[in-house]
């Protein structure tokens, strides 16, 4: 095989796997968490990112980062997805800054499960809360965007769900805004297919964030030494760890490549193997 090592497909367009080479991507939620670590994998892979967040101020970090390492610095938009006509201006925003967008990814949510969130525990307001923010809010992004994604025939949506979708376990509005993304993104994919915008969802386990890490540590028993309660809950994972965002940032990456140009309605979970689950 010429031009890369066996067993590696390349991009033909920017001659390596996975590149972002010339791709501009909007990332909403990308100030920290695994939406930090999507932006700074996308600028290495040479993507110009704009970053839409609720409080520009906390995006500092992810841009001095950038800057660092001498990757394209992204350019930061306050936006809340809630608020249909600040979301919608800051598309535009965003799309006037990067001269167009190719591909967008949703990650602007709520981290699930700190609160309690069973049958009779959950609330209407954390219902509407889920749903405003990780479906109509997603939805939201994609409309605003849709007109850019087309100008340039290999647009790309990744939405950021979570395996909720797949646990019914005490989770009910977590695991029904995940579940209702799932469809959302399919009906993405079937009508924006044609205009050559693919659309798929990636599925975080439990990813060892900051927010995730003091979540995990939270309910530790007095005593408890914290990293061992932290091995003992990564032990229930097939790779006995949990998964960093940098891994989930790197499936975020190959989505929002042109090498991806197959794959479409599709969820992919990246959870190190939390369910012993045959999904087919």
């Amino acid at each position: 095989m010429r031009g890369g090592r066996p067993g590696q497909r390349h991009d033909r367009r920017a001659g390596r796997v996975s590149s972002l080479v010339g791709r501009r991507v909007l990332v909403t939620g990308g100030s920290r968490g695994i939406g930090r670590s999507i932006v700074e994998a996308a600028t290495a892979a040479g993507a110009r990112c704009a970053v839409l967040c609720r409080n520009p101020a906390g995006a500092a970090g992810v841009v001095a980062a950038c800057s660092d390492a001498d990757w394209p610095v992204p350019s930061v938009h306050a936006a809340d997805i809630t608020d249909p006509v600040g979301c919608e201006r800051a598309v535009a925003d965003a799309a006037d800054v990067l001269g167009g967008v190719d591909v967008v990814v949703n990650n602007a949510a709520r981290v699930s499960g700190g609160v309690p969130d069973g049958l009779f525990s959950t609330t209407d307001s954390l219902l509407r809360t889920d749903f405003e923010e990780k479906v109509v809010g997603y939805l939201r992004v994609v409309r605003a965007a849709a007109p850019h994604l087309r100008g340039g025939g290999s647009g790309r949506v990744v939405n950021i769900g979570g395996e909720a979708a797949r646990i019914a376990r005490h989770n009910v509005s977590s695991g029904v805004r995940n579940a209702a993304l799932v469809h959302l993104t399919h009906s993405m994919a079937r009508e924006l297919g044609p205009d050559g915008i693919t659309a798929n969802v990636v599925q975080p386990g439990v990813v060892l964030t900051d927010e995730v890490r003091a979540m995990l540590l939270a309910d530790v028993p007095p005593g408890t030494d914290p990293q061992a309660h932290l091995r003992r809950l990564a032990a229930r994972q097939s790779l006995r760890r949990f998964v960093e965002p940098a891994e989930v940032a790197a499936v975020v990456v190959f989505l929002a490549s042109t090498a991806s140009s197959g794959l479409t309605g599709q969820v992919l979970t990246v959870s190190g193997g939390t369910s012993a689950a045959v999904h087919y």
